[in-house]
């Protein structure tokens, strides 16, 4: 700072001379500013005034010199009081500006996603994903992504997840339940729907002001159709960027360009422009012409099996179980181990509602109709058609004394493994158990 006041005091004695913006010829030095910069820029002070007050109050970017092209030169703190000794607000808000585009193009700072809120949080791991929380509007995204926090999934996998919930909401809802209770017609899925689930819901309704619930409703289906609409808006851009944009190939986000040349900066605009408007990004040059376009996420074929995909018959009898580190197998029966939906507490039978934006959320079929009233409207969920903890494979390390009464134990010792919670097992067999995301899969070793 003291170096760069130096400099600037001791260019005010070259005299006078013209202004390279407005053309004019001044006789005093005095009339005159000399930039900092390495080309010691001169600049009348009335033309960099109003530059600089347009640049930082107009468009809220950093003061850079006008004329610099191979480097953008940052106006100083004391530069600019010396330009603005009594306007010392513009000052402080070029230093909040500078302050923010440093943290903008900083890997270890996230910017708050939400629309008015400014607030920017340090990474506590540049490589992982985590959950952050804004702590000025408290709300919690991805680092990654930016989009609400989600469980389960990788940041690729949440459009395709939300384009599949979004289709199940306005398309495949009405049909699939159609289907699925004229599967359910007979007497052994009847009484797995238990008379007793019913019989509670339909006493707490009836003692629900009905006013309440219709006015509930309406807001929840609003929300909604807000989260449609943003979805909708969003596979928009996502088919601009991918006719507009490419990937910078020193840190892979997303770049545009403006204008000019194929050579282009990461996160902010060409030195010639002055360096300024920073942004997300590296901030090293590349070639335009050579970098890889950009292709929006699709990873459907990551996904679970599609409701499309199930036969009705076999999803409305799928059971659904939690494993973990369990004593005394050989007595267990595999009922005692069935997940139970949140709403209703009775086992999930059918397919299986699951929450990616809550960390363990998960409710059946028959309270999904009403999910609206019980659960955020704006949250996105995963449909399960099969038993989301069967593993695929499951192996017994036993004694070679050790005689199975099983087929399968003596086909080889692989074999579902609801056929062991069903059995009393053998006290010589060993488990290792390893229980993963609700997504994932469970293999014993």
């Amino acid at each position: 700072m003291v170096f760069g006041l130096g400099r600037l005091f001791a260019r005010k004695d070259r005299g006078g001379g013209e202004c390279v913006i407005c053309c004019e010829t001044f006789g005093s030095s005095a009339e005159l500013f000399t930039i900092g910069c390495g080309q010691s820029h001169r600049i009348c002070v009335e033309c960099l005034r109003r530059y600089v007050e347009g640049t930082v109050r107009g468009e809220k970017k950093v003061a850079t010199c006008p004329l610099c092209i191979e480097a953008a030169y940052e106006l100083s703190e004391a530069e600019l009081r010396l330009l603005f000794p009594e306007d010392l607000a513009l000052v402080q808000l070029h230093g909040e500006i500078q302050f923010r585009a440093e943290m903008a193009s900083s890997p270890n700072f996230l910017a708050c996603p939400t629309a008015g809120c400014d607030a920017y949080m340090e990474k506590a791991e540049t490589r992982v994903r985590q959950k952050v929380q804004c702590p000025s509007c408290e709300a919690e995204f991805c680092s990654e992504c930016k989009e609400t926090y989600h469980y389960q999934l990788q940041c690729c996998q949440v459009q395709p997840a939300a384009g599949r919930w979004f289709k199940w909401l306005k398309e495949d809802r009405a049909e699939c339940r159609r289907r699925i209770s004229e599967a359910r017609l007979s007497p052994v899925v009847r009484f797995s729907l238990r008379a007793s689930r019913w019989a509670r819901r339909v006493t707490h309704r009836s003692n629900e002001n009905t006013e309440q619930r219709a006015v509930a409703n309406t807001e929840a289906h609003k929300e909604v159709e807000s989260v449609m609409r943003r979805f909708a808006e969003l596979q928009k851009d996502e088919a601009w960027k991918e006719k507009n944009c490419r990937l910078c190939e020193y840190c892979d986000r997303v770049v545009e360009k403006m204008d000019g040349c194929n050579t282009v900066t990461c996160g902010r605009d060409a030195r010639d422009k002055g360096g300024g408007n920073a942004q997300d990004g590296c901030g090293r040059m590349f070639d335009w012409s050579k970098a890889r376009p950009y292709k929006r996420s699709n990873d459907e074929v990551c996904l679970l099996k599609s409701i499309d995909e199930a036969d009705p018959g076999q999803v409305s009898k799928v059971k659904h179980h939690v494993l973990g580190k369990f004593q005394g197998l050989e007595r267990t029966s595999s009922k005692d181990f069935r997940m139970l939906c949140r709403v209703c507490e009775e086992d999930i039978i059918g397919p299986l509602f699951s929450c990616i934006n809550c960390p363990d959320w998960k409710c059946c079929f028959q309270c999904e109709a009403n999910l609206e009233e019980k659960h955020c409207p704006s949250h996105i969920f995963l449909i399960h058609v099969e038993d989301i903890s069967k593993p695929a494979e499951l192996e017994i390390d036993r004694p070679a004394a050790a005689t199975d009464s099983s087929e399968e134990h003596r086909a080889g010792g692989s074999f579902h493994w609801e056929a062991i919670l069903e059995e009393k097992l053998r006290p010589s067999h060993t488990f290792v158990l390893y229980f993963e995301e609700s997504c994932g899969s469970m293999r014993g070793d």
